[in-house]
């Protein structure tokens, strides 16, 4: 059988027999324990235990009694963490359609994920998730396409200019800097700092904030329709979706402008696609 053909099956007989992983996984059940705490009939539960035997998935005790062994445990697992993931999917599923397809999101974005959706055209909780992370965050680097307002930008600020161990690293959308960066000297002073880099980027594809707290590097993808107005966010611990994120802030920090350099009236910000 095919690798891919017998990891698949496995996988769906993972699926399948669930209930009966989760209950001899918690320890030894004889089959008539099974047909009683699953209602099944004695012919099912017979097939399932066969099935999963035959997968080295459960193991005869001594006595007579059926228990999962190590294989079928991190099955257990792996089913579980699969459909919280299909689960987070689900219910980003009215955000994931305004992501671009040409900066596809890995699937490990979706493991413990936290999606949050915003609730008419301001989005304060959005902007106030972002808050909190950059207030509690000991480092800063991301990317966002427009201005969160509610203390945002104060936040990060005040990190910057009053505390020098905290380090930032932000790429500003164009067409936003120019015209917060007009009223505001605190954009040219950043370049000043040494806890600070920046650059400048025309066209950024959605927003990216991973903040470093306590030794843990959240990351929380923001995500905003046609129109530039934010529609919810996916934020992750998962170590598979860290160094996703990490992969392309640093992408679009290589293709933008540093900020230095940067004024409104100069040529297109590290504009296109940015070099892998």
């Amino acid at each position: 059988m095919p690798r891919g053909t017998a990891a698949t099956d496995l996988l769906e007989l993972g699926q399948r027999r669930h209930d009966y992983l989760t209950l001899l996984a918690s320890g030894p059940c004889h089959k008539r324990d099974l047909i009683d705490d699953l209602e099944d009939s004695r012919s099912t539960v017979d097939r399932a235990i066969e099935a999963l035997r035959d997968r080295g998935l459960v193991a005869r005790t001594a006595d007579g009694a059926w228990t999962a062994t190590t294989k079928g445990h991190v099955l257990k697992e792996t089913v579980e963490r699969t459909c919280e993931a299909a689960a987070a999917i689900e219910t980003a599923d009215d955000l994931l359609e305004h992501l671009p397809c040409d900066e596809p999101v890995p699937p490990a974005l979706f493991q413990d994920a936290v999606v949050e959706h915003a609730d008419g055209p301001t989005p304060l909780v959005i902007a106030e998730r972002v808050r909190e992370n950059m207030a509690a965050a000991d480092a800063v680097r991301g990317f966002a396409a427009a201005d969160h307002e509610t203390g945002v930008k104060e936040e990060a600020f005040a990190g910057v200019f009053d505390n020098d161990s905290f380090e930032f690293a932000y790429v500003f959308d164009e067409t936003l800097l120019a015209g917060l960066a007009t009223d505001d000297d605190r954009y040219a002073e950043l370049c000043d700092r040494s806890n600070a880099t920046a650059a400048v980027y025309d066209g950024l594809p959605f927003g990216l904030l991973l903040a470093d707290v306590d030794g843990e590097t959240r990351m929380t993808l923001i995500i905003y329709d046609d129109s530039g107005v934010v529609r919810g966010q996916i934020t992750t611990t998962d170590r598979g979706a860290v160094p996703w994120g990490e992969a392309v802030f640093e992408k679009y920090l290589a293709a933008g402008t540093d900020l230095g350099e940067w004024t409104p009236t100069s040529e297109p910000a590290g504009s296109g696609e940015p070099v892998d």
